[in-house]
């Protein structure tokens, strides 16, 4: 590790993220969780009602398809951590007046994270269609990012100028 390496720890280390109230937490979780509760609630209330409904062959082939969801659910739920962090560090930058809108802009590709673009637009000041504006104008950007393709033809090498 170099010298630089050890300044930018020390950097990263120094930055004091807000503190949030027991109730603000809890807010944002119910925000921020809502897609992982579908995901999660949907396969099981199905599970569920076809066990007291339906024959055990239709509730095996359904909970066997509840799986999908289910594990990408929980995946969802472990993303509560980051979110987290990601709010607090905006909060941080509009408190220092070092907020710019176009720092969210990596969150708006995920629908997860969309969610937390919107609520760090918020706590910045923005007005409800502005945060869907700002949201869909940097949804639409990487988007047309994604679908730019990059080809290197490694074949075909250039001809060499005659002497």
């Amino acid at each position: 590790m170099n010298g630089h390496d050890a300044d930018q720890g020390a950097a990263r280390a120094r930055v004091s993220l807000p503190p949030l109230s027991g109730l603000a937490r809890v807010r944002l979780w119910i925000s921020y969780q809502r897609y992982a509760g579908l995901l999660l609630a949907g396969p099981i209330a199905v599970a569920i009602t076809t066990v007291m409904l339906a024959p055990w062959w239709l509730t095996a082939l359904t909970s066997a398809g509840g799986l999908v969801p289910l594990r990408f659910g929980l995946e969802v739920a472990g993303r509560w951590p980051r979110k987290l962090r990601a709010t607090r560090l905006a909060m941080a930058r509009i408190a220092r007046g070092r907020f710019a809108p176009s720092s969210v802009r990596a969150y708006c590709g995920d629908p997860c994270f969309r969610v937390v673009a919107a609520e760090i637009l918020a706590r910045a000041g923005y007005d409800g269609a502005q945060r869907r504006r700002l949201v869909a104008e940097f949804r639409r950007e990487l988007r047309a990012a994604d679908r730019q393709v990059v080809y290197f033809d490694y074949q075909n090498q250039p001809l060499e100028e005659p002497r």
